[in-house]
Parts: C-alpha cells; structure tokens; sequence
C-alpha cells in the first residue's frame, strides 16, 4: 500500500485478481500523505486542443476497484481561520475556485507553517529577546506543544515537534465520484507511559451502527482464530521434534561412522 489513492490502485487491482473484493472483506487504504497534487484516481482530465479547456470524466473501470473500500485521511475540519482564510483568498483571485480543493489545500498549510513559526519566534524572543528570536534551539524547543487554529484545521505539536493527527474513516460508494463519505471520527488521546513518556493512542468515534454491523459482517474470522488458539498445533510439534532428532541421530552415526573408517585405513 502507498500514501495515495494512485499507489493503492495497483494493489487492489492485485487483490481483485486473487478474489480479495471489497465485497467481502473489510479494505482499509491510507491516504495520510496526501499530495495536493493529486486528486481521486478515477477522475481523469481531458484538455480540449481546440479552445484548451478541461472536462473531467470518470474512469469506471478504476472506480470499481475502489467501491466499498474504507479511506483513513485527515478529518478535514475547518475552524473559524479556515472560513476567513478561504473567503480571502476566493474574494481576492478568481483562481482558487470552490471546486479547486487542491490550490486551498496547499495555501492552508503554508499559512499555517508560517503561524507556527512566527509563534515560535514570538515566544522565544519574549523569553530572551533579541538573541532568542534568531535562536534556533530555542525555537524548536518553543514549538512543543503549541496549539492554535489553523487554517487547515486545529494545529497540535506534540514534544517531537511533529504534529498530532487527526483522522477521520471514510468510504468509497458508488453513488458519488466526487466525494468520499466521512463514517467516523479517529482521535489521537495522550497518555503517559509507566516510562513517563507521552505518547498516544487512536480512539475511534461516531461510528453509526449500521455501518459497523457491516464492517462486523465482513470481518471473517479464520478458522484458527486471529491469534491461532482456536488450532492444536501440539501434534504438530511432536512431529517436528521427531524429525529434528532423527536428523541428528542420523548425522551422528554418519559422523562415526567415517570416523570408523578413517581409523581402519590408519
């Protein structure tokens, strides 16, 4: 599996040919390092040579193999920055039009980076003044834990200076080419460790109840279980034992016996 829709069409189209569907089994693909660039895989965009405009038009045969499978992407929830923001920009070029997700989507991370860096600063210059604004140990140290609004959404750092991601489940349908369905919330919870480390765990939320009767409906469970307790497998480790042992008993009698040899030449 890849980190966009483009790279996971390849193994499902492998999965497909092996009787894997999403039909049947519950199909989870990433989407966590989603390049503004791309878009869904089954829209294809047709320049016209005459006037140079675009049609988009959807591939059907790519959109079958992705039908009824489950996406894990960022939540894409927007705050009061990313209304102001996006307005600004629409009011401002005609060029971020509301159907261009991709252009806002770039313009809403770069704002962002550029709020967290100058709240960076900011702090380490109130800490230190002039010295602490062109400070660049202190400045990465004042990034753990800022959190504020951001135009793509709440920013969280955690104390890695990366940060906390929130994800959402949704899933391909047949019913629309243009928008995949959000089905459940996937929250990071902070906890420290007995270590005394912070780490975090995902908790998965809103989850309607039809929808997980169907996930629960495809999730077959093996015949020996998922951890394989539902097997006996001590037969098996009588045999194997048997078999290493007479493989050693064997290269022992080899091993003498030319030894045996070895001395009746001498």
């Amino acid at each position: 599996m890849g980190d966009s829709l483009d790279e996971n069409l390849i193994v499902l189209q492998h999965l497909r040919r092996a009787g894997i569907t999403a039909s049947d089994y519950v199909i989870f693909l990433p989407w966590i390092n989603e390049d503004p660039e791309k878009s869904y895989p089954w829209l294809e965009n047709t320049i016209s040579p005459i006037n140079r405009s675009a049609t988009v038009t959807v591939n059907d045969n790519t959109k079958k193999d992705f039908i009824g499978t489950y996406v894990i992407d960022s939540d894409n929830n927007g705050t009061s920055t990313t209304i102001r923001f996006s307005n600004l920009l629409l009011n401002k070029s005609q060029e971020f039009s509301r159907q261009n997700r991709n252009k806002l989507s770039r313009a809403f991370v770069l704002y962002d980076s550029l709020k967290l860096l100058i709240l960076a600063v900011n702090q380490s210059y109130t800490e230190m003044g002039h010295l602490g604004a062109f400070n660049s140990t202190l400045m990465l140290q004042q990034i753990s834990g800022i959190t504020f609004e951001g135009a793509s959404g709440v920013v969280e750092m955690d104390y890695n200076n990366e940060r906390i991601p929130f994800y959402s489940l949704y899933e391909i349908r047949d019913d629309s080419d243009y928008n995949i369905y959000q089905i459940a919330k996937i929250s990071p919870i902070k906890y420290i460790t007995e270590s005394n480390q912070t780490t975090y765990y995902l908790k998965m939320s809103k989850l309607d109840p039809p929808t997980k009767d169907k996930l629960k409906s495809k999730t077959a469970e093996p015949a020996c279980g998922f951890q394989g307790y539902k097997c006996d497998y001590s037969k098996w480790y009588v045999i194997s034992g048997t078999i290493t042992v007479i493989v050693i008993v064997i290269g022992i009698g080899y091993y003498l016996k030319k030894r045996g040899i070895k001395k009746l030449v001498i």
